[in-house]
């Protein structure tokens, strides 16, 4: 499901549900263009119940893309994984810090720093 009836933001919802596995995913992101700068985030939701065991997947990010020049771009990141599991072995809380900048030499062909 998506709406996009403002200008320049585009929000998502996506389920999925896989009933023969016993796992859920949901996903919601949103986006805002403001003239070269991009603002993004995400809420994400990974469930799974196999072999009475129950593992939870949660995570989140926030985003934001500068044009530079028309070729040139800069996208910084910063997001955050927690996984949950029935043992405390399974337990992991990650961060996460990006920086990227990009190079578009075409419309299809670039290069990730």
């Amino acid at each position: 499901m998506a709406y996009t009836g403002v200008e320049n933001l585009t929000v998502k919802y996506i389920l999925g549900d896989y009933g023969v596995s016993s796992e859920t995913k949901s996903t919601l992101w949103a986006s805002y263009q403001l003239c070269k700068l991009l603002m993004a985030a995400e809420i994400a939701d990974h469930s799974s119940m196999g072999n009475s065991a129950t593992e939870d997947r949660d995570g989140w990010l926030i985003m934001a893309n500068y044009s530079i020049t028309d070729p040139l771009s800069l996208t910084v990141r910063y997001s955050n994984t927690e996984t949950t599991g029935a043992t405390a072995a399974n337990v992991c809380d990650i961060n996460r810090f990006t920086v990227s900048p990009t190079y578009m030499v075409t419309d299809n062909f670039g290069f990730l720093g």
